[in-house]
């Protein structure tokens, strides 16, 4: 993002920047951010069902009172 600002002021003022093209840079970036979602999505997925596992027959306690997990 920062390099793309510096590209926009450099062409506001008219100073000629050959061979560099914003769009490319822009969906360049976003393939870095879809792949740290996908590992987030799939961290929090194994979590949960780490946490199913753990918790398959066992009973949980609210307010003194056992309730099925």
């Amino acid at each position: 993002m920062r390099l793309r600002r510096q590209i926009l002021q450099l062409q506001a003022a008219e100073i000629p920047v050959s061979g560099i093209d914003v769009g490319t840079l822009n969906s360049r970036n976003d393939v870095v951010g879809r792949e740290m979602e996908a590992e987030c999505w799939a961290a929090a997925r194994a979590f949960i069902e780490t946490l199913e596992k753990q918790g398959d027959g066992e009973e949980e306690k609210v307010d003194g009172m056992d309730v099925d997990a």
